[in-house]
């Protein structure tokens, strides 16, 4: 009986000291834990800047539209002076404006009397489509529900530069991919919309299906020679869905013709090839980036701090010239 009781009051012991040990490591784990939040909390607000919390981390801009509600970010400076400057930033299919605010981090390479603006697309009731902006021939959302993104722009370009004061000879336009795309759209129906347009990954158009424009304007073409997506070299790209793309030469010729360049200078070295075209009657300017895919040339997801932004600096350094 004895026996019997001294293995039982040890099974009991065993099972309270058990206990205690699992409460004990539940609560380092918890205290782990708290410090591994503090310290990505800290970390990862280290990571951002001012201006990035401010447009990242702030709920979404909404402007009544042909009946719907559409949305948008904007980094707003504090202390905006007179005649400030506004550049908006078209994002890429699937995407929307604070991943292209996040991504570009454009926002971080203006002035202090600069407007940052970065609209998102229209998301799709239909299944498996993603936010894109209709440019005619490609992509997305915008382009499978035919949604009037021009008639949006116009309404959000009308109502920003009004609070603002934003003279129209100040309002740019840039866009990555789908949005590259818009504002070749843009330029072509509304070349006036906009006083200078950057593409950035886009195209004129797909094999039969371009846009036709008429009118000059200062226009800046960035792409990769690896991009596989909006192939450099055209054909069939990796888009989604899978179209026959023409080449970046194509595209630049184009508004070569358009803008009537009489002549260019090419700068090639190690990692661009540069091209300032001359004597035109719109400023047009080439940079293609040898080593680069599909992606905005400041790409932030492989350079997290984004202390070194070549690309956003090309990009206001041709506006600034406008």
């Amino acid at each position: 009986m004895t026996n019997i009781t001294s293995i039982y009051a040890d099974i009991v012991l065993r099972v309270l000291e058990s206990k205690k040990y699992i409460k004990v490591v539940r609560n380092i784990a918890m205290g782990l834990l708290a410090v591994v939040i503090l310290l990505l909390i800290i970390v990862i607000f280290g990571f951002f800047t001012a201006r990035d919390r401010a447009v990242l981390f702030s709920p979404s801009q909404k402007l009544d539209f042909g009946g719907n509600t559409r949305t948008y970010r904007a980094y707003v400076p504090k202390n905006i002076s007179s005649n400030p400057k506004m550049i908006f930033a078209f994002h890429g299919l699937g995407s929307d404006g604070r991943q292209m605010a996040y991504f570009s981090a454009l926002h971080n390479s203006t002035d202090t009397n600069t407007i940052v603006v970065y609209p998102d697309a229209t998301k799709s009731i239909k299944p498996g489509i993603r936010p894109g902006w209709n440019s005619g021939f490609c992509c997305g959302s915008g382009l499978v529900d035919k949604v009037d993104d021009i008639g949006y722009v116009k309404a959000l370009v009308d109502q920003l530069s009004k609070k603002y004061s934003v003279n129209s000879d100040n309002i740019y336009a840039t866009g990555f991919s789908s949005g590259a795309m818009l504002i070749q759209r843009i330029a072509t129906d509304e070349p006036r919309l906009f006083a200078g347009y950057v593409s950035v990954a886009g195209n004129i158009g797909t094999v039969g299906n371009e846009l036709k424009p008429s009118h000059p304007v200062p226009i800046l073409h960035i792409h990769g020679q690896q991009d596989n997506i909006v192939p450099y070299d055209g054909g069939e790209g990796g888009s989604d869905p899978k179209l026959m793309w023409g080449n970046f030469d194509k595209t630049v010729k184009t508004w070569e013709i358009i803008n009537d360049c009489k002549d260019s200078r090419i700068n090639d070295q190690s990692d661009t090839i540069t091209t300032t075209y001359k004597a035109c009657e719109m400023p047009l300017k080439t940079i293609v980036y040898k080593n680069k895919g599909h992606i905005w040339p400041d790409w932030r997801l492989g350079n997290l701090w984004h202390k070194n932004p070549n690309g956003n600096k090309e990009i206001i350094d041709f506006l600034n010239s406008l």
